[in-house]
């Protein structure tokens, strides 16, 4: 189910399964422009009408994968679902939906997990997954090499100064504009993710559950 908390943690409300709602595994939450909460989980995507209960959308309507790991709501209020086996667009207005899956920039189609979204104030928007860090160009994707080979992208922040950082199996991973992707002196040790939920507090410092990265004292504390 869902719990939802106001802003001294305290329990203000919730949405638990029904009959009409059998499934308590939720993966991911969004909401759209208008204020409606769509919900993505191991049977689908969800969208809760006030009223009306739940409409869902999965596999008999056009996505590949029934399994919705990330939701994402761009500048322009278009929908981004981030599948266990591949990635979609959809305008949350059509009615019935038309979800448009994504292809690399070759032709072929996205295939694997969708595992993170960031999105810059300029608009562009990126993606993380199985098949690596992939940079959106209209309806294609572009490849951005790490410098890691097949390592999987678990995890995306983009930082106040504009710094994308993308977390991977095999570390984590800087990308300031117009350099190189690289590897915080802090982080030459770390084989594995830093914990693939980003945050960044207000001294700049970089959370997961795993670890704080302090990038002003070069130091990773567990």
């Amino acid at each position: 189910g869902v719990a939802v908390l106001d802003a001294d943690l305290r329990l203000k409300a919730g949405i638990s399964p029904t009959d009409t709602w059998p499934l308590a595994w939720i993966t991911a939450l969004a909401e759209d422009p208008q204020g409606r909460m769509w919900l993505g989980s191991r049977d689908g995507l969800y969208l809760q009408t006030p009223g009306s209960g739940f409409r869902r959308w999965a596999v008999e309507h056009g996505l590949t994968s029934s399994s919705i790991r990330r939701l994402h709501f761009d500048q322009a209020g278009v929908l981004w679902v981030g599948t266990s086996n591949g990635l979609f667009r959809s305008d949350p207005e059509a009615v019935p939906p038309r979800f448009e899956r994504l292809s690399l920039s070759d032709g072929r189609a996205l295939g694997g997990e969708i595992n993170a979204f960031a999105e810059s104030a300029a608009g562009q928007l990126w993606v993380g997954g199985a098949a690596g860090l992939l940079r959106v160009d209209g309806l294609s994707l572009l490849p951005v090499d790490l410098g890691l080979g097949d390592a999987a992208v678990v995890g995306l922040l983009l930082d106040r100064g504009g710094v994308l950082w993308a977390d991977t199996t095999s570390g984590l991973r800087k990308l300031s504009p117009g350099s190189a992707p690289e590897t915080p002196r802090a982080l030459a040790g770390l084989a594995s993710d830093f914990g693939a939920n980003l945050l960044e507090d207000g001294a700049g410092r970089l959370w997961s559950h795993r670890y704080v990265l302090d990038l002003s004292a070069e130091r990773l504390h567990s």
